[in-house]
Order: C-alpha cells, then structure tokens, then sequence
C-alpha cells in the first residue's frame, strides 16, 4: 500500500516496523492470487507495541484492491476479538468479542479466518471466538494479507497459511 507498507521479513515470520506515516496502517499483501472465494488464512499473531490498545493486528482477505477486502483479528474496534469490512473505501466492523485491554503484548494467538460465501468465522487455536454473515464481497478471486493499523503499531505474524476451497461445502 503507497505510504503504508512498513514491513521486514526475515527468519520465517514477518514483523511491522511501527514506522509508516501517521494515520496509516502497515500492510503486507501476498503477491499469490487465491482463485478460490472460500478459503482460510491463519496466523500466528503476536503484538509487539506496548501501551497501543487497539492497534488491529489483523488477517486481510478476499482483498480485490486496497479499498476493498475483509479482516479478522486481533485489539480492532476495541474489541479482543473481531471482523471488519473495507468496502469501497468504507471501514465498517461487522462482529466483535471481548475488550482489547485483554490482548497483550508477548502473548501470541494462533488465528484462522474461515470465509464459506457470506460466512466469515474466526478461530483461536480450535475455538470460534466470532462469526459474521456479510455478502458484500464474494469475488471470484483475491488476494491474502497481514496488518496492523496503527502506524507504530507493531506485531509479528509467523506460520502463515492459506487454504483454498474450491467446494464451501467440504
């Protein structure tokens, strides 16, 4: 993303720098198109910044350009837990659990985001901590990501993974 992408990858995870211009995020896109609508991305997720309550440590997909995608993560909309919308350049949070004072810096999260049609479910570890249903974006094709929305924000994302579906219903 032009004057957000503050990101090093090295040694098999990828981590933000907390260095992008003030009021921009911090993106990292994958540069593999998934040709599949329904897929999971999952993560390792670990906050790195300390005294930044919601800083959005989150996994982008479905994501056709960089105002449209969905996002499931981490300390976003002031929630522990959540799923967001970017829709025409409009930011909308879709589900939330949880307060963000609970994600703490160190600790990592094993996340998956599950999208089946306009079912969007994130997992922590094997436990579904929040579910949305949104049609918005279902395009036949996307692309994956990691973020962090607070331009000092800063998280590590190790074992990364995509999984695409060609059938929802296996």
């Amino acid at each position: 993303m032009p004057d957000g992408a503050s990101f090093e990858v090295r040694d098999g995870y990828a981590v933000s720098l907390g260095n992008a211009l003030d009021g921009h995020g911090q993106t990292l896109q994958g540069n593999v198109r998934i040709d599949a609508p329904d897929h999971t991305v999952s993560a390792s997720v670990t906050p790195i910044s300390e005294g930044v309550p919601d800083r959005d440590n989150v996994l982008l997909a479905r994501f056709t350009d960089r105002d449209s995608y969905y996002y499931a993560g981490i300390a976003s909309w002031g929630n522990e837990y959540a799923i967001g919308l970017m829709a025409d350049g409009v930011n909308t949070g879709l589900a939330g659990a949880g307060n963000a004072s609970d994600v703490r810096p160190g600790e990592a999260r094993r996340l998956t985001f599950a999208l089946n049609g306009s079912r969007l479910d994130l997992y922590d570890g094997d436990r579904l901590v929040v579910s949305a249903v949104d049609p918005t974006l279902i395009p036949a094709a996307g692309f994956v990501g990691l973020h962090t929305t607070t331009s000092t924000g800063r998280a590590k994302f190790t074992d990364v993974s995509v999984t695409a579906r060609a059938d929802p219903r296996t």
